[in-house]
């Protein structure tokens, strides 16, 4: 299979946050628009990003990794719902799925067990830099029972984002997504949807997005009168007329993951130079500082084949780089591995290292 994740108002919850009798909103945990099967040409090797999964009669099945997760390509650019069912076989960390509007990332976690406590919680993360767990969007209420099959809906509106289980609205986050982030090693290639489970093996047995029809709104335009002397007024043009901008232009961020063996890692930056098709990357990571990174980007392929230190917390030099990749449209993911020389001369070889960067245009 091949598979083509600060103005805040005011936060609502159902019947399970409130513990009251109010019933909860009797909308369909469903919207009308285009149904995309997010499984139907999945290749599991290409999508996967940490953890072990494996194709099963019954869906993808995660192993206990700290966290296993998959990537389930490019989230729409406009309003979509994202539905998931799934059964988390054991275990009592979280299940999750990763989203993205408007260049925001964010993810929903259902049934893990808040740090400290025995009650599984439900959230948003992150939520004003703090986690599902402890949120304006947190729900502690166990829903997600081990052996049992859900179903999860998060629906991405503009100004609000919302999430059922098993057809019951759980929590609606009324926002301007600017005060969303991605949830640390939860997070997947950014602009992108994808699927977590933590420690807790799962079963994915569905993944489905709809994605919203827009209305069409006809405006009247009424034409100005020009007088007998009067020039007309020059044209603008159109959108399509304007010169777009080079694909590694110096102005332009890359945000991505890089993943290590300790887990994924945020990386951002911008392209330092561009000579022919090697192109430098200056990016930071929190962990480890700023590197630039050289790729040789021939058409659709891409090769990793330098890392050069720029500012660093560990002065280790990278060589001996084995790997491929490919380039698409503003999105380079490459995948490979190097060895690292320390300042004490021992050396050691990096194997299933993972570059993805994405252009914010």
């Amino acid at each position: 299979m091949r598979m083509s994740i600060l103005l805040v108002f005011a936060i609502t919850t159902s019947a399970w946050a409130s513990g009251g009798s109010s019933k909860p909103d009797k909308e369909k945990a469903s919207s009308e628009g285009t149904r995309i099967d997010l499984f139907e040409d999945i290749d599991l090797e290409d999508a996967l990003l940490s953890g072990a999964w494996e194709e099963t009669d019954n869906g993808l099945q995660t192993n206990d990794a700290e966290p296993a997760r998959l990537d389930l390509g490019k989230a729409p650019k406009g309003e979509y719902d994202f539905t998931i069912t799934f059964t988390r076989l054991n275990g009592n960390r979280a299940v999750g799925q990763a989203l993205s509007y408007r260049k925001h990332d964010f993810g929903w976690f259902m049934g893990g067990v808040r740090p400290g406590a025995g009650e599984s919680h439900n959230g948003f993360a992150e939520v004003d830099d703090s986690p599902s767990w402890n949120n304006r969007s947190t729900v502690d209420k166990d829903i997600i029972r081990n052996g049992v099959k859900h179903s999860a809906v998060v629906k991405v509106r503009k100004g609000s984002v919302e999430a059922w289980i098993d057809d019951a609205q759980i929590v609606k986050l009324k926002t301007n997504y600017k005060d969303l982030a991605p949830a640390g090693r939860s997070a997947v290639t950014p602009g992108h949807l994808g699927l977590v489970s933590w420690e807790s093996p799962t079963i994915f047995h569905s993944a489905e997005l709809v994605v919203l029809s827009k209305k069409s709104k006809k405006k009247s335009r009424s034409k100005k009168k020009i007088a007998p002397n009067q020039e007309p007024p020059q044209s603008r043009g159109r959108p399509g007329d304007r010169k777009k901008s080079a694909p590694f232009a110096p102005d332009k961020m890359w945000t991505g993951i890089w993943s290590v063996d300790t887990g994924p890692l945020n990386i951002s930056g911008t392209v330092e130079s561009h000579n022919g098709n090697k192109v430098v990357f200056r990016l930071t990571t929190k962990e480890f500082g700023t590197r630039d990174w050289v790729f040789q980007i021939d058409g659709a392929n891409c090769k990793l084949v330098d890392s050069l230190i720029v500012k660093v917390k560990f002065g280790n030099q990278v060589s001996n780089i084995r790997g491929e990749g490919g380039y698409r449209d503003g999105h380079l993911d490459w995948r490979g591995g190097w060895l690292i020389t320390g300042r004490n001369g021992k050396s050691n070889r990096v194997n299933n290292t993972r570059i993805v960067l994405t252009r914010q245009d």
